[in-house]
């Protein structure tokens, strides 16, 4: 058997690819196909057909051992959205290159066309008039150096003329010049130069890109306009992103008083944006996507659309308020994987979805508001993968005896102090459940799940730091294909997922009642079951009496098998030649399932239904989750000395 197992970085590797690949799946071919075909025949033909959301324990226990692991934030990658890109980095200049003529020596500083020129401190009016190339204006090229001040002078430059502040210089400009930004003109503001307006910078349909410092009391872009913020952005006033393809990225420091957005406007923070009073979003052709740090006095999220998105840190230091349009596929609010949004109050006013990534965490210091008085409406966790957590003060009912309040989904925790008791209008639940989450996911008065998440640079983290739980795993090595053996003892081993920290995971084999070569984690000998029982391969362990008694075998993996959800940690078993991994696939026959510790495993060869009675109702609806707490025969069950 030590020769057909594979060894080394070369088993670990595969181990890996193939777990990457087969997280619902079996990884079926020849031999391990026909082995799985003919055990999900079997084992449907005995207990039924398996409840469409039934998730074997994995999606109900806290199997991530109370952590979710951090270091790969997802920054929502699998959102489709179209941002520009910087410029390119020969466009911001140190110096004015020595080729480029004076303005002030050109037609006797008079202006021009569609030339090239630098102008200093000592030029307080410009004239760049265009040309015509049969199609549209033609511009010219600026740079400017030192501190030029067309505040009490002039200023125009026709459109798609380029201008360069290299570093060191300033521009100071009136509002009406401001406003009065070209069509197709283009910015390069170096770092170190400072584009200075007294009043409200107007793009209409030009482009900024800014690597230095820009101060304005307004700034509207209009039209097919972009600022692209490298540097620093300063607003005393408000930002206001109105029409057609305007857009705001930023990936260097904005503050401002306001930010409105509406129409098909685009707003994208990569860095640290800072708006001290109401950030609106108002459009259902909005986008709106943080994946940075979002600070702001209230957040409003008005009409809906699919792209407003927070994939990192935000905080709104008065009321998140949202009511979107009826559209509960598209029209929500969204945060990936290790997000966090953290407001003083919450206000869900009519139709509203927030989706969660898992480990998303949406904390409301006070109270949230849920009045959403509509089916299927609410905050919703992953599908599977991890949790997320909402988590408030207090959580109320907006209207007194409604139905359909709030509905919470998925892989969810809803933590609060206090929440708004279940109750019925008609038939219709004041909160609502999808997905597998249940009233048990609700935790009030101080009660906290066993759960953390890991504090980052975009999440400050949740609940403290217990002791990982553990979860013990029981599971079939597919030899059971005629419905006489489903005993679900062919390995049975509790799993401690260790935090993301530690990199590691503790493993403690409990039993071994298979023939088969098995191997937890990794492909590898010192991993398979019998080698870490010590006996030959033949030898069953800890499954009856006449079978070898041995005490529990710990050991240690990295972290690496396995993400942060137990159902991803592999288990193999030989098929013919082929290795097969044993899967929990949603919704499908299982060949291993997740319970807590104080299961106690059937004895060899008895069927599983039969000393647990509630098992055949369990694999059909999911009900009761703790399936072997009761309604059982203790005469077919194995109790370890």
């Amino acid at each position: 058997m030590r020769k057909q197992l594979m060894t080394g970085v070369a088993a670990a590797a595969i181990c890996l690819g193939l777990a990457s690949c087969s997280r619902f799946d079996y990884t079926l071919i020849s031999e391990g196909e026909q082995a799985y075909l003919n055990y999900e025949n079997a084992f449907i033909e005995k207990f039924g057909e398996p409840a469409p959301d039934q998730t074997w324990g994995f999606g109900s226990a806290d199997a991530n051992g109370g952590g979710v692991a951090q270091g790969a934030i997802t920054r929502a990658a699998t959102r489709a959205i179209p941002f520009p890109s910087d410029a390119a980095s020969e466009k911001f200049l140190s110096n004015v290159p020595d080729t480029v003529e004076y303005y002030g020596n050109i037609n006797n500083g008079g202006g021009y066309a569609n030339g090239i020129s630098y102008i200093d401190g000592n030029i307080s009016s410009i004239n760049i008039w265009g040309g015509w190339d049969g199609s549209q204006t033609t511009g010219g090229t600026l740079y400017i150096t030192g501190t030029v001040d067309f505040t009490s002078g002039s200023y125009y430059v026709a459109s798609n003329t380029e201008i360069y502040l290299v570093s060191g210089s300033t521009l100071k400009l009136t509002e009406s010049q401001a406003q009065g930004l070209q069509n197709g003109c283009k910015y390069y503001i170096a770092s170190g130069a400072t584009l200075e307006v007294n009043g409200e910078i107007k793009l209409n349909s030009c482009e900024i890109y800014n690597h230095g410092t820009i101060t304005a009391t307004k700034l509207s872009p209009n039209g097919n306009s972009l600022l692209y913020n490298v540097g620093t952005l300063t607003i005393s006033d408000a930002i206001t992103l109105n029409n057609e393809e305007s857009k705001i990225v930023n990936d260097g420091t904005i503050t401002a008083a306001s930010l409105w957005t509406a129409g098909s406007a685009k707003f994208q923070n990569n860095g640290d944006a800072t708006i001290s009073g109401a950030t609106t979003v108002n459009s259902n052709g909005n986008i709106w996507v943080n994946n940075g740090k979002y600070t702001t006095g209230t957040f409003t999220y008005n009409a809906g659309s699919s792209e407003v998105v927070n994939n990192c840190n935000m905080k709104v230091n008065g009321q998140f308020y949202i009511n979107l349009a009826d559209n509960a596929g598209q029209n929500c609010f969204r945060m990936d994987a290790g997000a966090s949004c953290e407001a003083d109050t919450y206000l869900a006013k009519g139709p509203h979805n927030i989706y969660m990534g898992a480990g998303a965490l949406f904390k409301v210091n006070g109270t949230a508001t849920m009045d959403a008085a509509k089916a299927d409406y609410g905050v919703y966790g992953p599908a599977s993968g991890g949790y997320a957590v909402f988590q408030a003060q207090n959580i109320v009912a907006g209207t007194a005896g409604q139905g359909y309040e709030i509905t919470y989904g998925n892989n969810l925790y809803v933590v609060a102090n206090s929440h708004f008791a279940q109750g019925y209008s008609g038939t219709y639940p004041f909160i609502d459940f999808k997905g597998g989450c249940s009233e048990s996911n609700i935790f009030t008065e101080g009660n906290m799940p066993n759960y953390s998440i890991t504090s980052s640079e975009c999440n400050p983290g949740f609940g403290g730091k217990p002791e990982p739980k553990a979860i013990r795993i029981i599971a079939e090595d597919l030899s059971a294909s005629e419905g006489s053996d489903f005993d679900f003892n062919d390995v049975v081993f509790d799993v401690q997922m260790n935090w993301p920290s530690e990199g590691k995971h503790t493993i403690t084999l409990q039993a071994a009642g298979g023939k088969l070569p098995l191997c937890i984690g990794v492909l590898d000998d010192k991993y398979e079951v019998h080698n870490l029982f010590g006996v030959s391969l033949n030898t069953m362990v800890n499954t009856e009496d006449w079978t070898a008694h041995k005490d529990p075998v710990p050991f240690i993996i990295d972290g690496q098998y396995g993400s942060g959800n137990i159902v991803d940690l592999p288990i193999w078993v030989q098929k013919g030649s082929d290795w097969v991994q044993l899967t929990a696939p949603q919704g499908k026959a299982a060949s291993k399932i997740a319970v807590s510790t104080d299961y106690k495993w059937v004895k060899e060869l008895q069927d599983i239904s039969k000393a647990y009675k509630n098992f055949d109702t369990y694999v059909t609806s999911g009900k009761p989750a703790e399936w072997w707490k009761d309604n059982k025969d203790d005469s077919l069950i194995y109790n370890a000395q």
